[in-house]
C-alpha cells in the first residue's frame, strides 16, 4: 500500500512539472512582436529613427527578454530600412544580432533586434 501511495505521488509530481512546462510554453513568445517591444519610426528621418531606437533599446536591456521590433516599413526605395540595419550592423554597442522579422510579425517591414543585456 505504500508503494502504491508512493507511485502517485510520483506520477502526481511529474504531472504538476508537465503543467508547468506547458504553462510556460503557452505564455507569450519573448520574441513575438507586442505594441509594448515595437518602436514606429515610420515618417522619421535616420537621426530620429537612430534616436528612438537608442532610447527603446536602453530600456530595454534591462528587460529579461530585450527583443525589440522596429517598424520601418518599405518606404521609398527602402532608405531607410537599409540605413538602420547598416547602423545596426556597424554600432554592436546595443545589439547581439538582428534580422528582418518573421513573416507573421510583420515581415520585412519590421527588423527584429536582439538587444544586449546589462551584466551586472
Amino acid at each position: 500500500k505504500a508503494l502504491a501511495m508512493e507511485q502517485q505521488e510520483i506520477e502526481f509530481n511529474q504531472s504538476k512539472r508537465q503543467l508547468a512546462s506547458n504553462n510556460e510554453s503557452n505564455s507569450p513568445d519573448s520574441t513575438m512582436r507586442l505594441q509594448s517591444n515595437t518602436i514606429d519610426v515610420l515618417g522619421c528621418n535616420f537621426e530620429e529613427a537612430k534616436r528612438k531606437c537608442e532610447d527603446t533599446f536602453a530600456k530595454a536591456m534591462l528587460r529579461k527578454n530585450p527583443v525589440v521590433y522596429v517598424l520601418h516599413g518599405h518606404g521609398t526605395k527602402g532608405i531607410l530600412k537599409q540605413k538602420i540595419r547598416d547602423w545596426l550592423r556597424r554600432d554592436r554597442q546595443w545589439v547581439n544580432k538582428f534580422k528582418s522579422a518573421d513573416k507573421e510579425d510583420g515581415g520585412d517591414a519590421f527588423t527584429q533586434v536582439e538587444v544586449k543585456k546589462i551584466k551586472y
